[in-house]
Order: structure tokens, then sequence, then C-alpha cells
């Protein structure tokens, strides 16, 4: 069943019930008041006639002309249940005398008002105490109230049913108006998926749900399609810079297996070059490898983040990296600047590979000097600072130092595949942070990972 279409049966539901428990309350009220204008009629029929004494009761009888009408019926009965009459009087309706009933005449019981069946019909019956030992009956048929009770009934049905096809109509209309945008929406959302261009926008209408969607739908095709261009030129980048290393390393390796077949001469100096140059090779597209593996999983939805101190991250990876390179330990040093108690809301492995891949640089192209690192926060931002005293790089290269695969001229020579700085880039971004690099006055290299304060 469309949306309409389950709207309008909703709603048409709603409206019937609704209208259904308003026809019951509506004749529980009508009940109550026909058996209340009955019973007031038995007993001002009984007030009247039990003060009369016995020889006026005994004139009143029998009163079988006025059973079949609206007016009451009188009974007298004894003690003993014997139902009195005029002598020569014809036999009427006889109300039924119960146990009950005589217990009135005899005085034991107090009077009693309940429905009875007389002859199939329903009968309201009124049973009071009377004078000398009698007990008076007074009677009505319920003809009229069953006959107006059934006739509001069929009206409640009717009303009911009517109430409900008008509800289902008018909720189907409003309905198909209403869905209207949404499969207006549905059809354009189609649309692209059909036509496979996420370069596809959808018209946002209005500010209400429906122009909320297509928005929200818009900003997913937006993010489809930057995650689709950058998995296609990581994918072209990847396939350019991996052509080189693997066509040298094929070369070496099969000179290396003609030497070994004998058809080629190689001398022993000349075998352990080319040995050296296939590990270093392979070490060379393994680092290339991780490094692409890192900035596609960062890519990816990020993992769970914590609140950082980016002082002890700091110190963690200064620590860690005076141990991996023993021979620079003294002059790694970290400087503690602003409010070093500031903490980030980061992902702390990500931001400690940022900040490893940033020590390593230094390490690997500033042979010697200093190396320090700096955590400086400020009203804004807490800034991850690693400065060196190396050659550095010529001020036009700058611009290109965060892209995949870029190398300066001067450390082409040097092992690596230019992923580092892009993946410290991508975390900087990633957490709504900046990377940047700059040339200070006394050379080296400054480079620079900022993270917004919690």
């Amino acid at each position: 069943m469309t949306l309409r279409g389950r709207v309008a049966a909703l709603v048409a539901g709603v409206v019937a019930v609704a209208v259904l428990a308003v026809g019951l309350a509506a004749q529980a009220l009508v009940v109550r008041a026909q058996f209340g204008a009955v019973d007031r009629d038995l007993r001002a029929v009984a007030a009247d006639v039990e003060r009369r004494p016995r020889e006026a009761l005994m004139r009143m009888l029998p009163r079988r002309d006025r059973f079949g009408g609206a007016a009451a019926v009188i009974q007298v009965v004894d003690a003993a249940g014997r139902v009195l009459r005029l002598p020569g009087a014809e036999d009427g309706a006889p109300l039924p005398v119960t146990t009950d009933v005589r217990a009135v005449a005899a005085g034991t019981a107090p009077g009693f008002l309940r429905t009875v069946e007389v002859e199939g019909r329903a009968v309201r019956i009124l049973v009071v105490p009377a004078t000398d030992g009698l007990a008076l009956q007074v009677a009505r048929p319920l003809d009229e109230a069953d006959r107006i009770v059934r006739d509001l009934r069929r009206t409640i049905a009717l009303v009911s049913v009517l109430a409900a096809a008008v509800a289902a109509a008018l909720a189907r209309w409003l309905a198909g108006r209403s869905v209207r945008p949404v499969t207006d929406l549905t059809a354009r959302v189609e649309s692209v998926r059909g036509a496979g261009d996420l370069g596809i926008r959808l018209e946002v209408r209005g500010d209400d749900e429906v122009g909320r969607l297509a928005a929200a739908f818009n900003g997913m095709l937006a993010r489809l399609e930057a995650a689709r261009d950058a998995q296609e030129r990581l994918t072209a980048d990847a396939s350019h810079e991996l052509r080189t290393p693997l066509t040298s390393l094929r070369t070496n390796l099969e000179v290396l297996a003609l030497a070994e077949a004998g058809d080629a001469m190689l001398d022993p100096v000349e075998r352990g070059r080319l040995l050296a140059d296939v590990r270093g090779q392979v070490a060379e597209l393994a680092a290339m490898v991780d490094g692409l593996v890192a900035i596609a999983r960062d890519g990816g939805p990020g993992g769970a983040r914590e609140d950082v101190d980016p002082v002890a991250l700091a110190t963690e990876v200064v620590g860690t990296a005076r141990r991996r390179h023993p021979q620079r330990a003294a002059d790694l040093t970290l400087v503690v600047g602003g409010d070093g108690g500031t903490t980030v809301t980061a992902e702390r492995s990500r931001i400690a590979a940022a900040l490893t891949n940033l020590l390593d640089n230094a390490v690997k192209y500033a042979p010697d000097g200093p190396i320090a690192v700096a955590v400086v926060a400020t009203a804004d931002e807490v800034r991850l600072v690693v400065r060196d005293h190396g050659p550095g790089v010529a001020e036009d290269e700058l611009p290109h130092l965060f892209d995949r695969f870029y190398r300066a001229p001067g450390a082409r020579s040097a092992p690596g595949a230019g992923l580092g700085l892009a993946l410290v880039a991508q975390v900087a971004r990633d957490h709504g942070g900046r990377a940047a690099v700059r040339r200070p006055d006394d050379g080296g290299l400054e480079v620079l990972l900022a993270l917004p304060r919690r």
C-alpha cells in the first residue's frame, strides 16, 4: 500500500472509531434517559395508587385494556401470591409473581424495580408494599424505548460508515497534496541514481522536512563525489609512483636471475650492489604501501575520539623517537608554551602518527642540529610545531609539500614515498584543524599541526 493509501486508511479508521465512541456514549445516555422516564412514570402511578384503601384498589382492577399501550399496568398481589380481581372480570395479562413479590406483600422485604419479560416482551416493573398486606405491581412495556434505541443504533452505524468514507476520501486528497513533494523528491533521487552522475544536485524547495531532506541528500552526494574523486586521484597517483620502482626492481631481479642461471657474468661487488638495490627498493615499496594504506584508511569514517592531553602525547612521541634514533636523542627537545593543561578532542593514535611522521622527516632531512617539538596553546587552538635546522626547501616548493607523492628535488635521493606530510594534512583536516609549513629566517623548516581546542 502506498503512503497516501496508508494515511487515508489510518485517518478513516480513527474517524470511524471516534464517531462510534461518541455514538455509543450518546446511546448510553439515551437508554438511561428512557429508562429514567419510564421509572419516574411508574413511581408516580405507584405513589397515587398505593395511598388508596383496599376497596379503591379493587375498583381499579383489572387493567387489561391498558397493557398493550404506553400506560401503566396495575396488579395487586397478597402475601400468598394470589392476584386480586373483581368477580367475573376477564383474565388480564398477568405480571409475574415471584418470591420477592410475595415478600414485599408480607412486609418482609422492601420494594424493588426491575426489567422482566412478559409474553416475550420487555416490561419495566415496580413492586411496592400497599395496604392490608398487599403488594402493588405497576408495569409498563418498554417497546417505545427499545424502538428509540434500535433507531439510534442504526443511525450511529450509518453515520460511522459515512463519516469514515468521507474522512478516507478527504484524507486521501490531503495526503496526495502533502506527499507530492516527497513523491517529486523520490523521482528526482531515482533520476540521479539512474544517471550515475554524482555531480547532479537536487533543487531545495523551502526549509520544511522535505527541503531539509533534499539538502541532506545533496550533502551526501557532495561527500560521495569528493570521496570518489579522492579515490581516483589516489589510484592514479599510486599507479604512477609505483611504476618506476617496480620496473627497477623487476630489472634488477631479472639480472640476478640471469646470473644465477649462468647467462650473465656478475662479480661479487656488482652482485652485492644489486642485492642492496633490491633491498632498498623493497623497503621503499613497503613504505609507500604503508603510506597509501594509512591515507586510504584516514579517508574513511573516523574512529572514536577522546580527550587528549597534547603535552603528554608529545612527550610520549619524543621519547619513542629518541629510542628509535639514538644517534639524535640529544638533539630532540620538547618545549611547552601557553596553557599546558589544555586538552583536545581527537583520535589519539592518528595525532601520534602524524607527529611521528614530522619527527621522522626532521631526522631524515636535517642530518645535524637541534630538533624542537613545541606544544603551544592559544585561545582557539593547540599547536604542535616541529622545527629543524636542516637545509630546508626552496620558497616555491612550500605549497607542494603536503601533496601526495611530492618530494622536493633535494630530498629525492633519500628513502621515502612523499606521503608523510600528506598524511599530516589529512589528519588536520579530519579534526577541523590545519597544517602549515614555513621557512624560518635562520634556516631549516618548521611544520605546524594545529588542532581546535575542546
